[in-house]
């Protein structure tokens, strides 16, 4: 009798086990598959069309009587256009170089326009005032007139005035952010910062850009932080149009806590369009510089942001 109450307690024990087992192996797939439904969905690198690209070189974004020489001389733009395609949206992109040096006309500006153009998305490629010669806010009022010029001409030139992007890397990315979330700017050229479709900042600064700290004569400008008007981390706001940051993993510490920072003060003020990728084993530059590959992953994930967001406004 005991042997076989012993039996039946033994098997009543391997039931529930084995129920328990089964239980949390249901539970784990249906965990695995929800992961797999919230997981972000991979973009798959870019591949070149071979759309042919029309380039408009040295045209002039500033216009008067009142402009200084070295306006005239560094306010000029190129368009990158894909030939044969009409309504296609248009980037409106900054060099970097520290606001202090590099232009329009570097290899690697010209090979990113580019390679843009040829899969429909334009590029206009933008000089503008380098410190010291220019001093803050001049770059930025430049960087603005920018793209004030291509929201009124490039349906001219093929493109959709409203499927402007604004991307630039380094200090092309700081001049993006400023003109982002601090509305004075664009404003002040007849533009509304909300019809802007979107903002890529490529390892762009968040804080007071060095070079203005510098202009200001401050001790250790790269190493002493300031986080004031000329700052875009100072004007975190709740509308601001799609922005989308990127740094490298292989950046200077500073840099990466820089963007970090400021994604964290966007979701404080209730931004919900802000957007951000890490991109593995590459530095500052190769951020750039690999852009032109044609296997380029961040290329990909730029294509694909300009055309959800297009496709958000009903354009593609």
């Amino acid at each position: 009798m005991k042997n076989s109450a012993n039996a039946k307690t033994l098997k009543k024990t391997v039931g529930v086990s084995l129920t328990i087992i089964l239980f949390c192996l249901a539970g784990m797939v249906t965990l695995f598959q929800q992961c797999q439904r919230s997981r972000p969905e991979k973009v798959a690198p870019a591949k070149l069309m071979q759309t042919q690209v029309i380039v408009k070189e040295d045209i002039g974004y500033k216009t008067g009587n009142d402009l200084e020489p070295y306006e005239k001389e560094r306010c000029l733009l190129d368009l990158y256009l894909p030939e044969k395609v009409k309504g296609f949206p248009i980037m409106v992109w900054f060099h970097g170089g520290s606001l202090k040096r590099l232009g329009k006309d570097d290899a690697a500006t010209k090979a990113l326009a580019g390679r843009f153009a040829r899969e429909g998305v334009g590029a206009a490629v933008v000089n503008y005032r380098l410190s010291p010669l220019a001093k803050y806010p001049a770059y930025i009022k430049d960087a603005a007139a920018a793209v004030a010029w291509v929201k009124e001409n490039i349906g001219r030139h093929g493109g959709n005035p409203e499927a402007v992007f604004i991307a630039g890397h380094s200090a092309g990315g700081y001049l993006s952010l400023m003109l982002a979330l601090v509305p004075e700017y664009l404003q002040e050229y007849r533009v509304n910062p909300m019809s802007i479709a979107g903002i890529i900042s490529i390892g762009g600064q968040t804080f007071t850009h060095y070079a203005i700290r510098e202009e200001r004569g401050m001790p250790n400008p790269e190493t002493t932080p300031v986080i004031d008007e000329a700052a875009p981390c100072f004007h975190a706001r709740k509308d601001a149009p799609p922005i989308l940051v990127v740094w490298a993993d292989g950046d200077s510490p500073d840099r990466i806590e820089e963007n970090k920072y400021l994604l964290a003060i966007q979701k404080m003020a209730g931004n919900r369009q802000m957007f951000f990728r890490e991109i593995k084993n590459r530095n500052h530059w190769s951020l750039v510089t690999q852009l032109t590959d044609p296997a380029d992953p961040l290329a990909g994930e730029i294509v694909s942001f300009i055309n959800k967001h297009s496709r958000k406004l009903g354009l593609k």
